[in-house]
């Protein structure tokens, strides 16, 4: 996203956390946003790593990337999940990085805010579960969440074409 100064200059404004993919969960951007959770503030991330690019809504595996954000903050933060479908269209990654807004429907949808995760981090702590396991099975744990609100919003978008 950061290639060239128009990006850079884009991007940046909009508080984009510049991530490099192949870098691990143990990079500056997730110390960034570890700092920012730590400071009271909020971090939105898209847990695929990337812009979803596919047809059936079916999501890319979540990196590990969120898992440690939420066993690392200070304090266990709460999880908004937001389901966005159709940015794939908008946001076309196969060609040049430019939003294609005009004629296209994106939808968002807001869940419940998740804050429980704290008693999954509670249990792989007292179950003595390295970094490494801690944030795989968090990451783990809010994929299926997210997974579950994807089936519920496909679901209710059906019916209502139905109805309609």
């Amino acid at each position: 996203m950061f290639t060239n100064p128009i990006y850079r200059w884009y991007f940046g404004n909009g508080q984009v956390i510049p991530t490099i993919r192949g870098n691990g969960v143990q990079q500056e951007a997730v110390d960034f946003a570890i700092k920012k959770l730590n400071e009271g503030k909020w971090v939105h991330m898209f847990p695929e790593g990337r812009i979803h690019n596919s047809e059936t809504f079916e999501l890319y595996p979540f990196r590990w990337g969120v898992g440690r954000l939420v066993d690392e903050s200070k304090k266990t933060p709460w999880i908004l999940p937001i389901y966005i479908r159709g940015f794939n269209d908008v946001m076309n990654h196969g060609k040049a990085f430019i939003p294609r807004p005009f004629g296209k429907t994106v939808e968002i949808f807001i869940g419940e805010p998740i804050k429980d995760i704290e008693v999954v981090l509670d249990s792989l702590r007292k179950e003595s579960s390295t970094k490494q396991q801690i944030y795989s099975k968090v990451t783990s744990n809010l994929e299926q969440r997210m997974k579950e609100m994807g089936k519920q919003v496909i679901r209710r978008n059906d019916n209502q074409k139905k109805i309609s």
